[in-house]
């Protein structure tokens, strides 16, 4: 055995065979307070301040006058024995301008309070007359019974309605917390009192005030103003919506984002409550374009019925859905050949008659080869909206016909011929007759190397230093040498042998020879040795079988390693002389690679999530907190939250399907370790090592006839 196969290791071999396959992100100003007693001197032109600006103040030494912001009233703040007099208050006031309002009373207590000693007090000297409102715009349901006051605690959600209406997904519009206000046709809802007798009012300095009048909003969808019943009428059943300066009434109804489902939304409703008949049902579904051939007039009986019976629905009833069409029979598809590549059968002693091998399925000109029945059509049906949808031949399977394939077709059915002489290959629902590449003789200086397509035939053996590829199956009657190369895109066939610690050999497919001896070899899937292995390393995706077939050295694992995702089966493992033997099963490399990839995804978004989390003003994920701290960020910024919360949405659920995809694999793998064993028919000899996962058992005696299985996490010999 070379000193490279005496290094060798489970785990390296791992490596190799990855390789092998290619398989390897200043102070905020606020309003100002009235100031204490001036410490100013002499009077200060009075100034007529902004809305929202301090109250301007108008000073003589011993007094100060505060006018308010809105010039509607006009103070003196007093601290007692500043001994002012009438006279000296109304100079104070007119040279400030104010004339309007004037309350003589409070001038004279003023100037009493003035005249003794006490604490800080205010004084308002005038008043200015408010202007009385000329036009008012009340919601009718807003008014209690008695005085038309506005009841309290009454509010409009129309961000919430917005949301469910607009939703892409049936899970927002169950989950989003609204309280709506539902109208019926004919109603309403909102009314105008206007008020032709008002008056103007007047600020302290004289100057006229207009009237106060509420505008007029903008009649939005389902809504138009009523001249003779002085307001806003609903024209349609519907919730009701203020965006903005427009009213409108949204129909209780929500599409699917397929537009292949219609549903009746119903929300929690400010009292009084209203529910639609019958009539207006349908004709809300009739209005949204809902063709009548799928509008289910028994779901629309039974949720009105349960309405007008106090009887709680769900927040979506379905009321018509696309009518599907009716699938026809499916296509079926008859192969009349075996295409199945096999090294041989094995009889039941587990011998193999070499009789049986089809490594090349070769059929003459004109063979019938397959059948497909086509599919029948079925009845049409309707998308929501009325258009029609044609039936699809139901259950299709597309076979393509490949290279030297000729088709005759019926009505009925489709019949695939052989064009010529060939190897008939069936593989992704393809179907072909492929041309057997042959060479007489060896791979050598005469031929060269090989790199085709085809599948191919060598009559003799791989010599050392050559290379062989294929895209197809391999067959190779000799041997391939110490230092050859062989790549097989399907199944390869070496009649004799594998040898020599400078060869490499990778299939894609299955693989059959005779021995393999101090050579690498790598199989993607399964692998049938017919007489022995001898210091070898050979990794496999499905099983390996080693058959007793040709003498009593037969059936052997000597030395090296040999290493199964499934299952091994073998006469003997190891011999006195040469007892370090290591038999494997261990997880699909492949598949372990792609969980590894998986958790690397999944650890990306994990790290991304807590970057976002961490730029977040959320002590949780409640939509409820999201909504109301949304509602007091500023327009500029909300947009760039919103934005965060969707990737951030995004990522827990990429984390959580690639979690759960991961979960699955592991699942897999491990089911896989448990359903697998090592199945010895003759002898193992101390000093030998079974593997299965992570476990590792020494055989510390010479053992018969044995069965390794992975139990509770321990290998069992059965």
């Amino acid at each position: 055995m070379s000193s490279s196969s005496k290094n060798k290791s489970v785990e390296s071999l791992e490596d190799a065979f990855l390789k092998a396959l290619d398989l390897d992100d200043s102070q905020v100003p606020g309003e100002s307070k009235p100031a204490g007693a001036p410490a100013g001197a002499g009077p200060r032109p009075l100034a007529v301040a902004p809305d929202d600006a301090a109250p301007s103040a108008i000073g003589r030494q011993g007094m100060q006058l505060l006018l308010a912001a809105d010039n509607m009233s006009v103070s003196l703040s007093l601290t007692g024995r500043e001994n002012l007099s009438v006279a000296e208050i109304h100079v104070v006031l007119q040279e400030a301008g104010i004339i309007h309002g004037i309350d003589q009373g409070e001038i004279e207590k003023a100037a009493r309070y003035s005249r003794q000693s006490g604490k800080y007090t205010e004084f308002i000297l005038a008043r200015g007359t408010p202007p009385e409102i000329s036009r008012l715009v009340r919601f009718a349901f807003m008014l209690e019974e008695q005085g038309k006051a506005p009841a309290a605690g009454l509010q409009l959600d129309s961000s919430g309605l917005k949301t469910i209406f607009a939703a892409d997904d049936a899970i927002t519009v169950q989950t989003t917390t609204v309280m709506a206000k539902a109208v019926n046709a004919g109603e309403i809802f909102l009314r105008v009192e206007e008020n032709p007798q008002a008056r103007p009012g007047r600020d302290v300095f004289g100057l006229e005030l207009a009237c106060k009048a509420d505008p007029l909003p903008d009649a939005g969808a389902h809504v138009r103003f009523n001249d003779k019943g002085g307001g806003y009428e609903a024209t349609a059943y519907g919730y009701l919506l203020v965006d903005r300066n427009t009213v409108s009434v949204l129909p209780p109804l929500w599409i699917s984002p397929d537009r292949m489902t219609a549903c009746y939304v119903s929300l929690p409703q400010i009292s009084p409550r209203r529910y639609p008949p019958r009539s207006e049902v349908r004709e809300i579904l009739l209005r949204a374009g809902i063709h009548e051939r799928c509008i289910n007039g028994a779901a629309i009986e039974k949720m009105v019925a349960q309405m007008a019976a106090g009887i709680p629905i769900p927040r979506l009833v379905k009321l018509a859905e696309t009518v599907q069409p009716k699938a026809g029979h499916n296509s079926s598809f008859s192969l009349f050949i075996d295409t199945e590549k096999k090294a041989g059968a094995l009889r039941d002693d587990g011998t193999l008659d070499l009789r049986e091998r089809t490594a090349v399925v070769s059929i003459p000109e004109g063979t019938l080869i397959a059948e497909k029945m086509l599919a029948t059509r079925g009845a049409d049906g309707c998308t929501l909206f009325g258009k029609p949808i044609k039936a699809t031949p139901g259950g299709d399977k597309k076979i393509v016909a490949g290279k030297g394939v000729r088709l005759l077709q019926t009505e009925n059915s489709i019949k695939y011929f052989a064009e010529r002489t060939g190897n008939i290959k069936f593989k992704q629902n393809t179907l072909s007759v492929e041309d057997i590449f042959k060479i007489s003789g060896d791979i050598d200086y005469n031929t060269g190397n090989i790199d085709i397509k085809t599948d191919l035939l060598i009559s003799g053996s791989v010599l050392r230093g050559f290379t062989v590829k294929s895209e197809g199956d391999i067959a190779i009657m000799g041997t391939v040498e110490n230092g050859a190369t062989v790549m097989a895109g399907g199944n390869l066939t070496v009649d004799k042998g594998i040898v020599g610690a400078d060869s490499k050999v990778v299939v894609l497919g299955n693989l059959c020879t005779n021995y393999i001896q101090d050579a690498e070899v790598i199989v993607k899937g399964n692998v049938l040795v017919k007489s022995y292995l001898f210091n070898s390393s050979l990794i496999a995706s499905g099983t390996i079988t080693v058959l007793k077939e040709q003498g009593a050295k037969s059936g052997r694992a000597v030395g090296g390693i040999l290493c199964s995702s499934k299952e091994i089966r073998l006469s003997t493992i190891g011999s006195p002389a040469n007892p370090t033997t290591v038999v494997a099963v261990r997880p699909d490399p492949e598949i372990t690679a792609g969980v590894k990839k998986l958790e690397e995804q999944a650890l990306f978004c994990t790290q991304n999530i807590a970057k976002i989390s961490r730029s977040l003003p959320f002590d949780s994920f409640d939509p409820v907190q999201i909504k109301a701290i949304l509602a007091g960020v500023p327009a500029a910024k909300r947009e760039g939250m919103i934005l965060l919360l969707t990737n951030l949405n995004k990522l827990i659920k990429n984390r959580k399907s690639l979690t759960e995809t991961t979960a699955k694999m592991r699942n897999m793998l491990e089911m896989t370790l448990q359903q697998a064993g090592i199945e010895v028919y003759q002898q193992v000899f101390k000093g030998c090592e079974i593997h299965i996962g992570n476990e590792k058992l020494v055989i510390n005696e010479d053992m018969g006839t044995s069965s390794f299985q992975l139990r509770d996490g321990k290998i069992v010999r059965n």
